[in-house]
C-alpha cells in the first residue's frame, strides 16, 4: 500500500542522488557527447520506474491520494536550482494522470485549481497539460 511517506523516500533517494551526481562532476562530462555525463545516470529512469509502480499500487483513500499528488506536484518548486533534477520532477507528473480515477470530484476540482495556478499557461509542458485536463475531467463529474 503505498503512502504519502513512501513518495516521499522516493524523492529524498533520488534527490541526494542528483546533488551527489552534481557535486562530483568534472568540467566536461558529456560534453559534446564523449563520456557520459551526469544527465545519462541510471537513477533518473530508476526514480521514474520506482515512482510508476509506487502509483500503481493500492492508495487508500481520495485523501490519501490527492495528498501524494500534491507533493508530486509541488517538489519542482523546491528544487528549481537543480537543473539536473528538475525536469525529471516536472515530467514524472505524466505519471500521476492514472492516479487521478482514484480521487473524489471535490478532491481533484481542488487540486485543479491550485495546479493551474502553480503551472501558468506559460510553463506548462506536456506533462502538466495532461495533468490539468484529467483534472477537470475528473472534477466536473
Amino acid at each position: 500500500m503505498t503512502c504519502l511517506a513512501d513518495v516521499q523516500k522516493l524523492y529524498k533517494t533520488y534527490l541526494a542522488r542528483t546533488k551527489e551526481l552534481t557535486a562530483r562532476r568534472r568540467p566536461g562530462d558529456g560534453l559534446l557527447g564523449f563520456g557520459p555525463g551526469p544527465d545519462q545516470d541510471p537513477c533518473h529512469d530508476a526514480f521514474s520506474q520506482a515512482l510508476k509502480a509506487c502509483l500503481a499500487e493500492e492508495i487508500p483513500s481520495s485523501g490519501e491520494t490527492a495528498a501524494i499528488l500534491h507533493y508530486i506536484y509541488e517538489e519542482p518548486f523546491c528544487h528549481e536550482h537543480d537543473q539536473l533534477a528538475y525536469w525529471m520532477l516536472l515530467a514524472v507528473h505524466g505519471l500521476t494522470v492514472p492516479r487521478v480515477k482514484a480521487l473524489t470530484a471535490a478532491d481533484a476540482a481542488a487540486l485543479w485549481t491550485w495546479y493551474r495556478k502553480a503551472y501558468p499557461p506559460a510553463k506548462r509542458l506536456p506533462a502538466q497539460k495532461q495533468v490539468l485536463r484529467a483534472l477537470k475531467e475528473r472534477g466536473d463529474h
